[in-house]
């Protein structure tokens, strides 16, 4: 999965316009998300230990990608970034290669690189300032990630912990029909209702729970549900309906967060479409008409995924599956499925065009930014 650069997307935003970029980065999750008036929102960068994109770091990789499409909106910087849980495929891992911050405090990598490479407004994330709970999974990016938060407040910078089932922390867009709506439908098993602000607790209080008996990082990542007009997104980070096989059901909260969020018109799968992350109910309760996988690894994704994505009874109408890499050992043991994918590899940008009643889908070459593939334009749910 190698490439020598980023690739320049050939499709600017416009003004009114809602672009939703899925990076192929072959160090995990990146997501940017460019609102009707040029704000931006990025959810995730990723940077798996010693996968580098090309000859850069892939946080560098994700900030000269995302310079070239603000260079059009006009904004210097990115104003809101997720970190949807504490996994180096989301945050940024560590090695040894990677080079120091100028402070020494801490590596360079993931959205450390992307503040360093092009500045982040508020950076949001499911713990702060209250970190340990989950345990740390990778105690050494984890704490890396920390350093590096806690020199950026040091310097002023603003970091926020999530708040689930509001509209009011994350605003891309201006006033009435030309704002964005970001809803946060779930973090750290606490998951929206679907009604006004209402949330419920899906963890039990924690002094409950034998240490063995814990949530993990995957069970509390942030959900998030967008809406402009009658276009809707719903992505999960690695959210997952598994439950450790169903013996820890307070595990599972994606059934409830996709619930909550109801049919919407693109979902990403979460955990790389991993086997544990989209059930049949899960499916049935998105029922989008475009679903994207972020793969990066040859895992990505499983067959038992795939089919429910795939499934004609599990909702009516068309589907289509766009990934953002297809491993070779993947493609054979899924040739079952390989044939009805919309695309296999390459950054997947969904336009929404202004009022957000149609949408379409390009993929785009990950190192030539040559238009690879484009949909036909879609009516929004």
């Amino acid at each position: 999965m190698g490439t020598d650069r980023p690739g320049a997307p050939p499709v600017p935003w416009e003004p009114g316009s809602l672009d939703i970029h899925h990076l192929a980065n072959p160090g995990g999750d990146s997501t940017l998300v460019v609102g009707p008036d040029g704000s931006t929102l990025l959810v995730d960068a990723g940077a798996h230990p010693g996968r580098l994109w090309g000859r850069m770091r892939p946080g560098q990789a994700i900030s000269r990608y995302a310079a070239d499409v603000l260079e059009r909106t006009g904004r210097p910087r990115i104003d809101h970034a997720v970190v949807t849980h504490l996994h180096a495929d989301h945050i940024g891992g560590v090695w040894e290669g990677a080079p120091r911050a100028p402070g020494g405090g801490y590596r360079m990598t993931g959205m450390a690189d992307v503040d360093a490479e092009i500045g982040i407004g508020t950076l949001i994330d499911p713990d702060h300032p209250d970190y340990g709970y989950p345990p740390f999974e990778g105690v050494s990016h984890c704490e890396n990630y920390l350093a590096y938060v806690r020199e950026r407040v040091a310097r002023g910078g603003r970091v926020e912990r999530v708040r689930v089932g509001g509209t009011s922390q994350i605003v891309l867009g201006g006033a009435g029909a030309e704002r964005a709506l970001v809803r946060v439908v779930a973090a750290r098993g606490r998951v929206w209702t679907g009604e006004g602000e209402e949330v419920v607790e899906r963890w039990p209080p924690r002094e409950h729970l034998d240490r063995a008996d814990y949530p993990d990082e995957n069970s509390g990542s942030i959900g998030l549900r967008l809406e402009y007009g009658r276009f809707s997104y719903f992505c999960a980070g690695d959210l997952t309906d598994w439950g450790d096989a169903g013996t820890r059901p307070w595990l599972a909260s994606l059934s409830a967060a996709a619930r909550a969020a109801g049919p919407v018109s693109v979902a990403v799968a979460p955990h790389h479409g991993l086997y544990d992350a989209v059930s049949a109910e899960v499916a049935a309760a998105l029922a989008p008409r475009v679903w994207v996988v972020s793969a990066w690894a040859r895992e990505h994704p499983s067959p038992s995924t795939l089919a429910h994505l795939l499934h004609p009874r599990l909702y009516r109408g068309d589907r289509d599956v766009y990934l953002t890499w297809l491993s070779p050992a993947a493609e054979a043991y899924l040739a079952r499925w390989v044939d009805k994918l919309a695309s296999r590899a390459g950054h997947v940008v969904v336009r929404v065009l202004p009022g957000g009643d149609e949408f379409r889908v390009v993929v785009l070459g990950a190192s030539t930014g040559v238009v690879e593939s484009v949909s036909a334009t879609m009516p929004s749910v």
